[in-house]
């Protein structure tokens, strides 16, 4: 499984350890610890698959999520050709892969095809909203009774997570006719005023939408350091089903014998998060981050991130630019007596590289897993730096470095492991 983390993905693992099917999940690091026992996880680079080929060496399936994949899914099915019947493909259905960024309809669209021109038995569950993006509305309706919004008549077919999970392992195990594109879709179009509504029915308040200029609720997403993609990307998808209101199809119910799940169902599941929360809820909509952009954790993660950037920026541009002596004779500084000038520079260029890889890699959405392996980088720069001040007789900058290194190791911890940007 790619993807095996993700908000999806999760359940469907789980679904299928219930049946005591084998797994393989492919992690681009540590993250393998947060998964279940009974799941085998492979570290491998999905942009490098035949690092991986070796683990694919007896599977039956292949799961294939293109935000997980990126470019490479290509490889990934050459290597599954001979041992693979069915692949799961989520995409945007062909009705709607306009919607949004363009570059992510692009990659979709890639990975679709890729899929229905290969030779395998492919099984390609195309989707588009998930019913779970309306936690973002979570810290509006805990404070008041009023979300804001930009295009409240944009309507949608929110699917519940649990219709995809069950029809994604059914595909997996080759239940699901293959061959056609199945765009799962939830039982009705809804705009956001409606919602909202079937939220507060749930919880039984009066909740109200009021719809706010696009750039006002973009300045608002910003604000807290989100890169510009997340806003971009939302408000591109809800201008298109402004326009465009989406139709429904009956895929749910034609797979699993049963009407789909409605909005007004994820709206009663969630009441507690709406509400003020159960832990497990507010974990559900941590791993939401990625598509909406406002659960506490991803953004905690930005924050420190962005810290540490301005520390390791500082930090470079004296050490690079500012002589030898002048630093020797700042408070601090005292170690440069013994360094030569060539390793001061060094030092200062990797802390300018430093200040790179935590932030743009993520922010350009390019190999965005450079952000935990520069966090990683990080903690050994921080363990030398406080051996140093420490030999020194600096209390104060050892505890300053500590809290430096803490900042490093929660951000490879949280983007290696649940709140990975390939989850």
């Amino acid at each position: 499984m790619t993807g095996a983390n993700g908000v999806v993905g999760r359940q469907v693992r789980n679904l299928l350890l219930q049946e005591s099917t084998a797994i393989t999940a492919v992690t681009r690091g540590p993250g393998s610890a947060a998964l279940p026992d009974g799941v085998q996880a492979v570290i491998g680079d999905l942009l490098r698959p035949q690092r991986i080929e070796a683990a694919q060496e007896g599977g039956e399936a292949l799961q294939i999520s293109p935000r997980a994949t990126g470019p490479g899914p290509g490889e990934l099915l050459r290597l599954a050709v001979r041992r693979a019947y069915s692949v799961w493909c989520c995409c945007r259905p062909p009705p709607w892969n306009s919607a949004g960024e363009d570059r992510f309809a692009t990659q979709f669209e890639h990975a679709e095809g890729l899929v229905s021109s290969s030779d395998l038995d492919r099984t390609v569950l195309c989707l588009a909203d998930f019913a779970a993006i309306a936690l973002a509305w979570a810290p509006q309706i805990r404070s008041g009774d009023v979300v804001r919004g930009a295009y409240g008549q944009a309507a949608t077919f929110p699917i519940h997570e649990t219709d995809i999970e069950a029809v994604a392992a059914r595909a997996l195990r080759g239940s699901v006719p293959s061959g056609p594109i199945h765009t799962l879709t939830g039982p009705q179009s809804l705009d956001q005023v409606e919602k909202v509504h079937l939220i507060g029915a749930a919880l039984g308040r009066a909740l109200s939408f009021q719809e706010l200029p696009p750039e006002h609720i973009r300045q608002g997403m910003l604000a807290p350091g989100l890169p510009e993609e997340v806003p971009d990307r939302l408000l591109g998808s809800l201008a298109d089903y402004a326009h465009r209101p989406g139709p429904t199809t009956s895929a749910v119910e034609d797979q699993l014998g049963r009407p789909a799940r409605t909005f007004a169902d994820r709206a009663c599941d969630n009441a507690p998060t709406f509400g003020g929360g159960s832990a497990a809820d507010l974990h559900d909509a941590a791993l939401t981050s990625h598509k909406t952009g406002s659960p506490p954790m991803n953004l905690t993660l930005w924050i420190a991130a962005g810290l540490l950037t301005a520390v390791a920026l500082a930090g470079g541009v004296s050490k690079t630019f500012i002589p030898k002596a002048r630093l020797a004779a700042q408070h601090g500084g005292e170690w440069t007596q013994d360094a030569s000038a060539g390793f001061i520079k060094t030092l200062g260029v990797l802390e300018l590289l430093a200040a790179v890889g935590l932030i743009l890699p993520a922010v350009l959405d390019i190999a965005p897993v450079m952000v935990p392996v520069t966090a990683a980088c990080w903690i050994a720069l921080m363990v030398g730096a406080m051996i140093t001040h420490g030999r020194l007789g600096q209390s104060k900058l050892v505890l300053l470095n500590t809290v430096y290194l803490a900042l490093s190791v929660f951000i490879t911890w949280g983007r290696f492991g649940p709140w990975s940007f390939g989850s």
